[in-house]
């Protein structure tokens, strides 16, 4: 995945592998610039995505709502 910005790439664990004209930048540690992992999940047609890696599953947090849209 890249930046359609800045050109920088990650790899699918969310590495950084690629960062181009890295010369006009300071020295830093490519590993302080892994993209963060998320919670992705999918309810009907919508996609959730939640940064909080303590965060309860989706469904369990929508339990109630289901049965109360379903009709609709």
């Amino acid at each position: 995945m890249a930046c359609n910005y800045h050109r920088w790439t990650w790899d699918l664990r969310g590495q950084l592998t690629k960062v181009p004209e890295r010369e006009g930048f300071p020295a830093f540690d490519d590993a302080c610039f892994a993209l963060r992992q998320v919670s992705v999940d999918v309810w009907g047609q919508f996609v959730f995505v939640n940064a909080n890696p303590a965060a309860e599953p989706l469904l369990e947090f929508l339990a109630p709502l289901p049965a109360r849209v379903g009709p609709y």
